[in-house]
């Protein structure tokens, strides 16, 4: 038997998917290639709880983490992205008022935030060890730093979590700390994004299945764990492409209510059959390639890399990425060298590119025509 960390009911130990040798952080890359080789790794063992519908990492172990000003999990030199975090915050900003207190924990280098304060002329309050910008950012204040309740400043109106539930051993009680009336005023707005894992199962993307993932949500657990802190009037829709789970609710300390019941949909999936198609699939593309090239390297690239085999990983002849910092650095595990995109004007014959995020397809057709490379992309 085992405790769920969402719901903290105790339930048996059936592992549904297993993955050895995972690179423990997708985001830090490293200076050379034998760094890299020797980048931290942890195992996945995946357990469906049959009370709340979460699915975890019953091997997790949180001390082989670091989130430090190494980790880079920024997508801003994306226009896509770009555009996608506009939508987001005048999604989430229509009912956030101009003298409104927003904390934002876990941050990252404070991309959204800003929108969000611009477009809403609110206060931001932002929360990140990797943080690596300045300290104030006009209406914004970040700090270089885990938030903390009890030093906290007391009647935030909204708090935004994203993409930070599924890195949280513990997110029960993460919540219960932090959403409590010292820290959130009453009718404050919750705001929570995190993958879908019924998007995973049913794209059958075995590249999304991360150790730094603890936790994997559907509609159904993210629900239960938030009414479970005290939050009420639930809206979930999907965003990124379908890709994304987002959450809004409403803060009130005595709706708090027990997590939902039931087998979960996911849960009686066993994604190691599941993802074997995929993986067929992904092997047979490889070896057809004449020059291949995996556009990404960040979370779904480095899963997708660490997973091949020597032979399939030396067919792989170039990994590019717009983000300037990471170019000329080596990924975890995998230790491919991350090009910038016009590395691909070296290339002689047919080149074949592996994009990473449907999301991105566009974009990256339009970067290759628009350096002049004569490049098909594929989407597995």
């Amino acid at each position: 038997m085992i405790e769920c960390p969402c719901c903290r009911e105790r339930i048996e130990r059936r592992v549904v998917y297993r993955k050895e040798r995972c690179p423990a952080m997708n985001n830090v890359t490293y200076r050379t290639a034998a760094e890299a080789v020797k980048a931290p790794v942890g195992e996945v063992e995946l357990v469906a709880c049959d009370k709340c519908a979460a699915v975890f990492n019953s091997a997790f172990d949180p001390d082989i983490l670091e989130y430090d000003r190494h980790y880079d999990n920024s997508r801003d030199s994306s226009p896509a992205y770009r555009d996608y975090l506009d939508e987001l915050a005048s999604k989430v900003g229509k009912d956030i008022r101009k003298d409104a207190r927003i904390l934002e924990v876990g941050c990252g280098n404070g991309d959204f935030l800003k929108k969000l304060c611009d477009r809403t002329h609110a206060r931001g309050f932002g929360y990140d060890r990797a943080y690596t910008g300045d300290g104030v950012q006009g209406s914004v204040i970040f700090r270089k730093e885990y938030f903390s309740p009890s030093a906290a400043d007391s009647g935030y109106d909204v708090l935004i979590l994203r993409h930070v539930l599924e890195h949280l051993h513990k997110p029960y009680l993460f919540l219960k700390q932090i959403c409590r009336p010292s820290v959130l005023a009453k009718g404050a707005k919750i705001c929570v994004e995190v993958p879908d894992l019924e998007w995973i199962v049913r794209k059958e993307a075995f590249y999304d299945i991360t150790y730094e993932h603890c936790n994997y949500f559907c509609r159904k657990s993210l629900a239960a764990l938030i009414s479970s802190a005290g939050f009420r009037d639930i809206r979930i829709s999907n965003v990124f492409g379908g890709e994304y789970i987002l959450l809004e609710a409403v803060y009130d300390p005595t709706a708090c209510k027990d997590a939902m019941s039931g087998r979960p949909e996911a849960s009686g999936i066993d994604l190691g059959n599941v993802l074997k198609g995929i993986k067929r699939e992904r092997d047979d593309f490889i070896r057809s390639a004449e020059n291949l090239c995996v556009w990404g390297a960040s979370g779904k690239g480095v899963l997708f890399l660490s997973a091949l085999n020597d032979e399939l990983l030396k067919r792989v002849k170039y990994v590019v990425d717009i983000n300037e910092k990471k170019q000329g650095r080596f990924l975890p595990v995998s230790a491919k060298r991350i090009e910038p995109p016009a590395v691909l004007r070296k290339a002689t014959g047919k080149i074949d590119v592996l994009v990473m995020n449907s999301v991105y397809k566009k974009e990256i057709e339009g970067a290759l025509s628009g350096m002049g490379i004569n490049a098909k992309a594929h989407i597995l």
